[in-house]
């Protein structure tokens, strides 16, 4: 017995099943995502659907007024055969082609990145178990949703951009994987996962729309703006792991409004936004292309199992690579896959991680008033895009005010090393070395 199964994975195990039961734990964005046409309503063969809708009906619409007052239930049941069974399209994504097969040497070399975090991962679990406090980092992932039953925990949450109003549980490989880069990473993050409008109902060839990423009808009731949604959220790190390409010869408000938008959230100094290259080679130039070339944005690009710039940005500008070829996501992707959308996630997971630390630290400091207040600017600077350029330059071996730098190699665990203490002081002492080695006080006059 399973609880909160994803529709996805019974689809995908038994696409045939004729009786399915389901156990629920309330989870609300596992329940919309069962109601979302691209949900259960899959399951052509489970014909009963309709015949226990009709018998429930009358309890149902009886519990609603029990518990909601005021509201007057009318409950429509959609006959099965009117049900919509499409899957959006394929879109295209920073995936540009299956990566070669890497030899047992090379496949090593590309998981030893994260797997190399493991012991400072490890680390930060037991040192915010044993805190009065537990702290938390919100990291905002907007793509085309995301199958959170994969990941353990209660810690996410969402919002639908797309037309139909689906839940964020819906065709969403590629957010999911994105999810998984982030907890890959940063394991106590809290996933604030978006999904946008990739029903291909545009005329656009982008991935998304621009219009889903910037407001969402959601029950037909009430309009949001997506980045301000993510800002009302308290989203520490806006992961974007896509792009457009810029149209400056016509108007296009959603465009316009999108990177108003960017430039408001980054004002605020609230979250630090994260996006991605589009990986189209040398015949374009970034500036063409949205969010990476807005200002302020932290322009990721993927790097090759050596710490190359891969060879589909070899002439262009990121602020930092991370890896981003011949990863291995089986249960998603049969072959290996390559893209700067999985560099960018690798990012914001790690940006987690970094926020995650100084939490911790701060929340360690909190009974000595001068460590406190040094610990607070700490965190303060490090919140903001500008101090986590710093923190990201360091761990990239390079001069945290090197502002000229670019195209830097992220090895974060040569400064982000395990402790094996079960001693809290001692914890809290190697947290602070870790510190030390991460945001070194010259960071302080930022």
């Amino acid at each position: 017995r399973k609880f909160d199964i994803c529709s996805d994975t019974i689809f995908r195990a038994a696409p045939g099943v004729r009786e399915v039961y389901l156990y629920s734990h309330g989870n609300t964005a596992v329940l919309r995502g069962w109601a979302a046409k691209d949900g259960l309503a899959k399951l052509l063969s489970n014909e009963n659907d309709e015949k226990d809708c009709d018998e429930y009906k009358a309890e149902f619409e009886q519990r609603l007024r029990e518990n909601c007052k005021n509201l007057i239930p009318k409950v429509e049941i959609v006959p099965f055969n009117e049900a919509s069974t499409s899957i959006p399209p394929k879109v295209s994504t920073t995936v540009e082609s299956p990566a070669e097969a890497p030899t047992s040497s090379e496949k090593s070399i590309s998981e030893d990145w994260i797997r190399l975090l493991d012991p400072y991962k490890n680390f930060m679990t037991r040192i915010n178990r044993n805190l009065q406090n537990q702290v938390s980092v919100k990291v905002a992932i907007l793509d085309d949703g995301a199958d959170v039953s994969q990941f353990e925990g209660s810690n996410q949450q969402g919002e639908t951009f797309h037309p139909e109003h689906d839940w964020f549980l819906g065709q969403c490989s590629h957010g999911t994987a994105m999810a998984r880069c982030v907890r890959d990473i940063c394991p106590g993050a809290e996933l604030l996962v978006y999904r946008l409008d990739n029903s291909g109902k545009s005329d656009s060839k982008q991935r998304f729309t621009i219009k889903s990423c910037t407001e969402v009808c959601f029950m037909s009731v009430y309009e949001y703006q997506a980045l301000q949604h993510a800002r009302k959220m308290g989203a520490d790190i806006i992961s974007m792991s896509w792009s457009y390409q810029r149209e400056r010869s016509s108007t296009d408000t959603d465009k316009e409004e999108f990177e108003k938008l960017v430039a408001d959230t980054l004002q605020d100094k609230k979250s630090i936004l994260f996006a991605s290259h589009p990986d189209v080679g040398a015949i374009k130039e970034i500036s063409d292309f949205a969010p990476v070339s807005l200002e302020g944005i932290i322009r990721i690009c993927s790097a090759t199992i050596y710490g190359a710039m891969s060879k589909e940005n070899l002439y262009a500008t990121a602020d930092f690579i991370l890896p981003g070829e011949g990863l291995h996501m089986k249960d998603i992707w049969k072959d290996p896959v390559r893209g700067s959308s999985f560099a960018t996630a690798y990012a914001a997971g790690l940006a987690a991680l970094v926020l995650y630390t100084l939490r911790a630290h701060l929340n360690c400091m909190e009974d000595d008033t001068d460590d406190s207040g040094t610990a607070k600017k700490l965190l303060n600077i490090v919140s903001r895009h500008q101090g986590m350029r710093k923190v990201f330059r360091i761990l990239a071996k390079e001069d945290p005010e090197n502002t000229t730098a670019h195209n830097c190699f992220v090895r974060p665990y040569f400064n982000l090393e395990g402790c094996d203490e079960d001693d809290l002081e001692r914890q809290k002492k190697h947290l602070q070395t870790v510190v030390n080695n991460i945001v070194p006080q010259r960071v302080l006059s930022a």
